[in-house]
């Protein structure tokens, strides 16, 4: 690798192994995420300065001056390079260093597998809860892109995707869809008022933090797409149990995810 500080050059690396994620930390190489397990690249160990300047390019100066202030030491956001792909990255501090895990976002949705064809038939009725959960880098977030663009290309309908950052991009197409960064274009307090007034038909959202609004615009009777980390399938069942009321279960539609592209109906 001829420039070890040029932060593409890594996350090219990253896209070349099919490494679920890249990570940055001081003391250690960088790191590649495959099939669970951490892989070093050949270079040398970071020192914070080296880390420092591999996200300077994509650290607005809001944020860097955010992961300075105390108490504000993690900024999770998404960019796009130009030719390459769009990135998820958290970026932290830890022991007063810097640190940061970077995830692929591609630009272009890949074919969706063959299993998922059946939920779509959830998609084309009104107030159901369909949930894709799964463990971190599991692809439930492909899997929420694929339901949005299948709505946004059979159905003329108003979607609104509520996002902490915003992930797969999607053009208007039969659909509108608005995508709303929480915390940057709409503050979390004022995203249920929002989900309530868009007009939308399809609401995206976390279920890990918006449990709440999800419920509460399902009985409007707005289609909820939501996400849920879960480790395993009998935790995803219990929690939603635990949080959903029974007389909204019935509602609930649930697929559950293993790997990017690898999952059933749950």
């Amino acid at each position: 690798m001829a420039d070890p500080l040029n932060l593409v050059t890594l996350l090219q690396s990253m896209i070349d192994h099919k490494a679920s994620a890249l990570h940055l930390t001081a003391g250690a190489p960088p790191w590649l995420e495959l099939d669970g397990e951490l892989i070093p690249l050949k270079l040398p160990p970071l020192a914070d300065p080296e880390t420092r300047q591999l996200l300077a390019g994509v650290l607005t100066a809001q944020q860097a001056t955010a992961l300075q202030a105390e108490g504000q030491g993690m900024q999770h956001f998404a960019f796009s390079v130009k030719g390459v792909s769009r990135f998820d990255c958290c970026a932290f501090t830890q022991r007063g260093a810097l640190a940061a895990t970077f995830r692929t976002i591609p630009f272009a949705l890949p074919a969706a597998p063959a299993w998922l064809e059946p939920t779509r038939r959830w998609l084309q009725d009104p107030g159901l809860l369909c949930v894709a959960a799964g463990p971190p880098g599991s692809g439930r977030s492909g899997v929420l892109a694929q339901w949005v663009d299948h709505v946004n290309t059979t159905q003329k309908r108003i979607i609104l995707t509520l996002e902490a950052p915003i992930g797969f991009l999607h053009p208007h197409k039969n659909s509108a869809v608005n995508q709303v960064e929480l915390g940057s274009d709409v503050g979390a307090s004022h995203a249920l008022a929002l989900a309530r007034g868009s007009g939308a038909s399809y609401v995206l959202v976390d279920l890990d933090d918006a449990l709440g609004l999800a419920t509460n615009v399902l009985r409007g009777g707005v289609t909820v797409l939501a996400s849920l980390t879960a480790h395993r399938i009998e935790v995803a069942r219990a929690m939603l149990e635990e949080r959903i009321r029974p007389f909204e279960r019935e509602a609930v539609r649930l697929v559950w995810l293993e790997a990017p592209g690898v999952g059933r109906i749950a």
